[in-house]
């Protein structure tokens, strides 16, 4: 952020003739700031070309989506009814998995076409940015990331296979969202307001992954939901 911001500063500085001997060292100035701010980029490009066949082989091929379209049935009213699979937890899941998968299938479009990268760089950073940042740490760090990227995309697999599974905050993309579509299935769960309800932390001892524990309906207006791997700090107990 800093070396973007000092380049829009100097853009935005005004412009002067310069003749000369004076033009000679601006010019030789101006080339060794544009080489100096190139080497960031250039670091992270070697990186992942020369990482990129391991990052490619830990990304895992995502399966075509299920259909979820399901027609409602006409109501005595008038109205339709709304299939359960659509339920706020289901829904949620299923824009995880889109937006995992997308991100899967980017991230295999531009590692493919390595011989483009130096004219995508800038394109790279902007659709890939944390990738970029894995690989500003070097070589282990891009493949780390990688190797999160296929466990978020196991568990949300495993989601698919039991949508009661327990669930690990961290490896969703947008965990506030998972907590919001808790609170609106108690909702409709205790037909009550959304303003009404509170969520509620137990803490439970520790369970393996696959176990019994499980996201579930609790009393008439209470959902249970199981997490994994959730680390507290500054709670006494």
């Amino acid at each position: 952020m800093l070396r973007h911001a000092r380049l829009l500063i100097e853009a935005s500085a005004p412009t002067r003739s310069v003749t000369g001997a004076d033009g000679s060292r601006a010019a030789e100035q101006q080339h060794r700031q544009q080489v100096s701010a190139s080497k960031p980029q250039l670091g992270w490009l070697a990186v992942l070309k020369s990482s990129a066949e391991a990052i490619l082989s830990e990304l895992p091929t995502p399966a075509p989506p299920p259909d979820h379209r399901v027609e409602g049935r006409s109501t005595a009213s008038g109205g339709r009814t709304t299939a359960s699979s659509f339920d706020p937890i289901d829904c949620c899941l299923r824009r995880e998995r889109e937006m995992c998968a997308a991100l899967i299938s980017l991230a295999r479009t531009e590692l493919a076409s390595s011989s483009l990268w130096p004219t995508r760089a800038d394109r790279i950073a902007a659709s890939l940015p944390e990738l970029v940042q894995a690989a500003m740490g070097g070589a282990s760090r891009a493949s780390s990331w990688a190797t999160g990227l296929k466990a978020r995309w196991q568990q949300l697999e495993r989601l698919q296979r039991e949508p009661h599974g327990a669930v690990w905050l961290g490896g969703l993309r947008e965990p506030q969202a998972f907590l919001s579509a808790t609170k609106q299935k108690a909702a409709r769960a205790g037909g009550c307001r959304l303003e009404e309800m509170e969520l509620r932390l137990e803490i439970a001892t520790e369970v393996a992954e696959g176990s019994e524990t499980e996201t579930r309906e609790g009393s008439a207006d209470d959902v249970v939901v199981a997490i994994l791997g959730l680390a507290v700090q500054g709670v006494g107990v």
